[in-house]
């Protein structure tokens, strides 16, 4: 249950500072994409947040660094214009078991 708490907290903690913030320089276009795709940008952060959730049955492992080891996982997220997308999310189980969110993009 601990660890769940920080897996939800570093999605909000990721779309807040990282996805959803158009002034990142390193997001490259990601904000711009939950907005004009599925409508979603900071005011509605709980609607897209709910959507992502780490599930080890849809994960598919990656690589693993000093860090621990990166899954990915596409995820179907209902916009907040209703249409429907398969977006990419990176996760990493960091050494100390807690899953964190990455980032995320559109699947292609």
């Amino acid at each position: 249950m601990k660890n769940l708490k920080k897996t939800n907290n570093s999605i909000y903690k990721k779309l807040d500072t990282y996805l959803l913030d158009k002034t990142h320089k390193a997001n490259k276009g990601k904000a711009d994409f939950f907005k004009k795709v599925l409508g979603f940008d900071r005011s509605n952060i709980n609607k897209l947040a709910k959507q992502i959730k780490f599930n080890p049955k849809t994960a598919m492992q990656k690589s693993t660094n000093q860090y621990g080891t990166k899954y990915e996982q596409i995820i179907k997220i209902k916009g907040n214009n209703g249409r429907i997308v398969d977006a990419k999310f990176i996760w990493i189980k960091n050494k100390d078991g807690v899953i964190k969110l990455v980032t995320g993009y559109p699947a292609k």
